[in-house]
């Protein structure tokens, strides 16, 4: 309370209690955390929350479009969302997006091969190994009260790692939200790398993604490797949730059967490659604007770069 209480700036990407509100002379500039896919704040339409009521979720995003001075953004589409999912509009705040991009990916496009290295040494990943990167994202309906939202999948990590090989290794990120994330530590060739700080470190050792509907694939696509979408559970998720897309018209290879997973992994590459002028479409629509130069502009546009030096 102190620091927020002293701080000139304030920037963040997640929530803010309603009750810590930024005064006149305070600079509030808001991140968020990743491209939407799936249905935001007053964009929900159903009751899906089991910490609050639709009402009161939406309340929340109300108040919190309120108090932003700057809201950052890598695309038109992701402006679009966030002014509706904050009702910006009802706020008449529309004009407070800053499309400059994603300060925190301007790594993704700065990161050389004893990065690279040095990073997998770090993690316990081998040089000899095809990297994937797993990053499920939380469930609304997996949640345990006292324990937060749970982890529960139809991948069996034992049964993938076997059927790939001792060729491939696999980087299992959990979301922040989910209590229970120790899932996968005794499958040989899966490394549980939940605790890593950062996760642009896991994006540039990785030669490919596996999520779900996590805003990760966005950030994932800047750096060009192929991706797969594992939705054991997509009908469910789309009629209670909602996506901003079309869910299996997106330029990537959908699994929604665990068996298929592995064979699908081995081909993602030559997918890609068969996509890949509709793949740079996609990437260039959704993130158009990250290219390694996101926090110089937010500094200057903001007019911040001289009062933080």
């Amino acid at each position: 309370f102190i620091l927020y209480a002293k701080a000139k700036y304030w920037f963040n990407n997640v929530a803010l209690p309603n009750y810590l509100i930024p005064r006149p002379h305070q600079v509030y500039v808001e991140t968020w955390h990743g491209t939407p896919l799936k249905r935001l704040g007053n964009d929900i339409q159903f009751e899906v929350d089991p910490r609050q009521s639709l009402a009161e979720m939406h309340k929340k995003y109300y108040i919190k479009g309120r108090k932003m001075d700057y809201l950052i953004s890598p695309s038109r589409f992701y402006s679009e969302k966030m002014i509706s999912s904050f009702r910006l509009d009802k706020s008449h705040k529309e004009d407070i997006i800053l499309e400059t991009g994603y300060p925190r990916n301007d790594a993704l496009f700065k990161f050389t091969d004893e990065d690279v290295k040095r990073i997998k040494e770090e993690v316990g990943v081998p040089e000899d190994k095809k990297v994937i990167l797993y990053t499920p994202t939380w469930r609304d309906n997996q949640f345990k009260k006292g324990e937060g939202f749970q982890y529960n999948t139809e991948l069996d990590f034992n049964k993938l790692m076997q059927q790939l090989g001792d060729e491939y290794v696999l980087l299992f990120r959990a979301h922040h939200q989910i209590g229970f994330k120790d899932v996968a530590n005794d499958v040989p060739g899966v490394i549980d790398v939940t605790l890593v700080d950062d996760v642009n470190d896991l994006y540039i050792i990785s030669d490919l993604m596996i999520t779900d509907y996590s805003s990760t694939m966005f950030d994932y696509l800047i750096y060009r490797k192929p991706l797969v979408l594992f939705a054991p559970d997509l009908a469910e998720y789309e009629k209670k949730r909602g996506f901003y897309l079309d869910y299996r018209k997106m330029p990537f290879p959908v699994v929604e059967d665990g068996t298929q997973l592995a064979e699908t992994i081995r081909g993602a590459a030559q997918e890609w490659k068969k996509h890949e002028k509709e793949i740079e479409d996609f990437i260039y629509l959704y993130t158009g604007s990250c290219d390694g130069n996101a926090t110089e502009r937010i500094l200057e546009l903001a007019g911040l770069e001289r009062q933080i030096q």
